[in-house]
């Protein structure tokens, strides 16, 4: 039993001004709640222990499971965190003498038990089933911001038995197809808006919660959502690809991205490497949009194209040739606009992120200092020294023995 779970549980009761239980494997709350809330057996089959635990025994995650009667009645069912709740009973419906005999016409009840059964149902309180359920969700997103969407399976529990998925109607299977439809959407959009945002940690929660992941050897399925996990990877990469331009990210940067994917994809030898490409990719998808919003906020429209340019082309030889006619905007125009709006000359700008792009692989790898300088675009070792010592105030080698010494460094 965690702290949240408590929390969740006590703030419902508060909240509704009802039952709210937590249930225990041992099935003892079932027995206390048919003692205390079940009127008669015959009327409630599904407020029995029995009935309970039929029912709790084929519960699914991330579903609200909504049991009613004739009576009015609810119960909710649904489970978080591995743990099964319980909400209720509680009115759907304020009860009068008139609305228990009209609930109950037909069945033989004597003058006294209707008397009784009115009191029984005017002592819980009326609430809006869907009331609950949003409240519910809206508690469940604040202990875990990415669960995913809860759908709904109403259930009926008076004088009618249960049916298992097998002996489902048309109806109730295009009710479920419709559930499961919306929920698919629902976990997608708030994905989307993850990225369009470059929210990459919110953005790989949300996404592990659409898989099941298993061993290096098993293969790896993406349910509730898909059933062909490689269809559904092609899915998710064009759709994670128009995120990311409505993020403002270049469509060539985004191309980069997904076509390094797709061939890292093609080497994979299971399904586990599969999914980790899409974490890859999903990273750096989040990744780019987050940088390339915070560097072009406040910025015109010619700096974020000439941004886009430099981010595109930084291990070639860039002149400011290439890059007026890339944007179309003369050198005067573009090279006064930049500097106002990123306080640095286009030259300063292309320097610095060399430089940036270098101190990664000086950390990151063994590469010899000339390699690295012609991978961030000078292919004049020494002229790149001389940059880069301009930058870091120091020389690259010294910086390499300088941060392979801090990750030495047990302190």
């Amino acid at each position: 039993m965690t702290d949240e779970n408590v929390f969740l549980t006590d703030l419902c009761r508060r909240l509704f001004s009802c039952n709210v239980m937590m249930l225990r494997p041992d099935g003892k709350d079932l027995e206390a709640f048919e003692e205390k809330y079940c009127f008669r057996p015959q009327l409630q089959p599904f407020f029995t222990e029995e009935g309970l635990t039929t029912l709790l025994s084929s519960i699914r995650d991330n579903v609200f499971y909504v049991l009613s009667d004739k009576l009015h009645l609810v119960l909710v069912f649904f489970r978080f965190q591995g743990e099964t709740f319980l909400i209720g009973p509680f009115s759907t419906a304020p009860s009068t003498a008139a609305s228990i005999d009209r609930d109950t016409e037909g069945i033989p009840l004597t003058l006294s038990q209707r008397r009784l059964l009115y009191i029984y149902c005017s002592a819980y309180p009326v609430l809006d089933a869907e009331y609950v359920m949003k409240t519910v969700l809206s508690i469940l997103r604040s202990l875990e911001p990415a669960i995913p969407v809860y759908s709904i399976r109403y259930l009926k529990g008076f004088y009618e038995e249960i049916r298992d998925s097998d002996e489902l109607s048309e109806e109730d299977k295009d009710d479920r197809q419709i559930a499961d439809i919306r929920q698919k959407y629902e976990v997608e959009n708030r994905l989307l808006g993850y990225i369009r945002h470059g929210e990459t940690e919110k953005a790989l929660r949300q996404f592990r919660t659409m898989t099941v992941r298993y061993s290096d050897h098993q293969a790896i399925s993406l349910l509730p959502l898909y059933q062909d996990p490689m269809v559904s990877m092609s899915i998710l990469r064009a759709l994670w690809r128009k995120a990311a331009e409505e993020g403002g990210l270049s469509v060539v940067i985004i191309d980069e991205l997904t076509q390094f994917q797709a061939q890292q994809s093609m080497k994979a030898s299971s399904m586990a490497e599969q999914l980790r490409t899409m974490d890859r990719l999903l990273r750096d998808l989040c990744e780019a949009v987050r940088e390339n919003r915070e560097e072009t906020k406040g910025c015109s429209a010619e700096t974020k194209a000439v941004l886009a340019y430099i981010r595109l082309h930084l291990s070639d030889d860039i002149r400011m040739e290439d890059i007026t006619e890339d944007t179309g905007y003369s050198k005067s125009h573009i090279s006064e606009l930049f500097k106002a709006d990123t306080g640095r000359t286009i030259r300063e700008y292309i320097a610095e992120k060399r430089c940036e792009k270098a101190a990664e692989l000086l950390i990151s790898t063994s590469l010899p200092i000339q390699d690295i300088s012609f991978r961030v675009g000078y292919p004049d070792n020494n002229y790149f020294v001389k940059v880069f010592r301009k930058q870091f105030a120091m020389t690259p080698t010294e910086f390499r023995q300088k941060r392979s010494g801090q990750d030495k460094d047990p302190t």
